[in-house]
């Protein structure tokens, strides 16, 4: 197409509403042979709609590139193409609906943006499964790379994401921001109701600002259930970071772990049977932090570590270690800092605090092994 303007009514062309919008691209199979070959490439359309298609043994197999407005993606299988299963590349876009489509074994990735401008992308009740290949880079089901452009304003939401974590650097959701310097290049985006497994990072925030994570079941992280780098402004609510027995193999990490990160809510979590990590949760050289209102259960080592982090807020929560083989875990470690406070926690098991890095206060203390009676 040649739409050049916005979504505003206003921009749009007289010769765009009579000849070219709302291009349908619906209920067809594409299958590809040249090794070159791309499913469908958009390029200066209007509220496109791709329905009900499968797309398959392409390079890519929906291709958005310089210029769309108001796209829906819905009810489409692309599967087990060669590249990346949805590809926004280096496109303006705004307005864009990813629902009710199974976009799985793509070896370069599931939905992935990178060199673009992207506002309003939504992607909803999907199953977005094994998109990497274990012999390519690493890319995720849902990677969204801003550090050449900028991506906010969407949502994740009511998907399962998942497979393959044999794959080095694979991860179900990944933002990569620009840098220290402007992390506001990423965000305003929420992450929710989601079931997320079976790969090296869950969820993967580097130089991010405005992100909220609520209401996820996390499991076999191999190295981290949740990584977060260089971030700020990120709210992670009620979520479940579970070890299920039924699920093999046991070796995942599965542990959470902020770096070099400020100005974040943590609250609700529940976590439980972390392995191997040095603690359930880190937060190393992080400040500002307000973490209440959650159980950390069963770590292998240490509970909760803060580690040369500054003005942390601990309150109300329950660390403890009921496991009755092995030694008693750590419940609470703090290495350095200063400025933090832990009051009003249950912390069952050992307590190793550098002195004055922090103001412990009204905390019931216990020994931590076993069942309470």
């Amino acid at each position: 197409g040649t739409h050049g303007g916005t979504a505003d009514p206003e921009t749009v062309k007289e010769n765009v509403w009579e000849r070219q919008r709302t291009p349908l691209a619906d209920g067809f199979e594409i299958r590809g042979d040249h090794p070159k070959a791309q499913g469908i490439v958009a390029e200066g359309t209007m509220q496109a709609v791709f329905s009900r298609l499968l797309i398959r043994g392409v390079s890519d197999g929906l291709v958005l590139v310089r210029r769309n407005r108001n796209v829906i993606v819905s009810e489409c299988h692309i599967y087990h193409n060669r590249g990346v299963g949805i590809l926004l590349d280096q496109v303006n876009l705004h307005q864009i609906n990813i629902a009710n489509s199974h976009i799985s074994y793509n070896g370069g990735g599931g939905v992935v943006v990178r060199r673009s401008e992207v506002r309003n992308l939504h992607i909803g009740t999907c199953d977005i499964e094994a998109n990497m290949d274990a012999d390519g880079p690493p890319t995720a089901k849902v990677l969204l790379d801003a550090r050449d452009g900028a991506i906010r304003e969407g949502a994740i939401v009511g998907s399962t994401l998942q497979h393959t974590h044999e794959a080095p650097g694979s991860a179900n959701i990944r933002f990569l921001g620009r840098g220290p310097d402007e992390p506001q290049k990423i965000g305003y985006f929420s992450i929710s109701d989601n079931a997320l497994s079976d790969v090296a990072v869950n969820v993967h925030l580097r130089y991010v600002r405005g992100v909220t994570i609520t209401g996820n079941s996390f499991w076999k992280g191999f190295e981290h259930n949740l990584l977060v780098e260089g971030s700020s402004n990120i709210v992670v609510g009620p979520n479940t970071f579970d070890r299920n027995p039924d699920y093999r193999p046991h070796d995942s990490r599965n542990s959470l772990l902020f770096v070099d990160s400020a100005d974040c809510t943590i609250t609700g979590l529940h976590i439980n049977g972390v392995k191997t990590a040095e603690a359930a949760l880190t937060l190393r050289r992080c400040h500002r932090f307000n973490l209440t209102n959650s159980m950390i259960l069963n770590s292998e080592n240490n509970g909760l570590l803060l580690d040369n982090s500054h003005d942390i807020r601990v309150s109300d929560s329950v660390i403890r270690d009921a496991r009755t083989d092995g030694e008693s875990a750590t419940a609470l470690v703090i290495k350095g800092g200063n400025g933090n406070q832990i009051v009003d926690n249950i912390l069952a098991g050992k307590v190793d605090v550098t002195d004055g890095s922090a103001n412990l206060q009204d905390n019931q203390l216990s020994p931590g092994r076993g069942p309470t009676p």
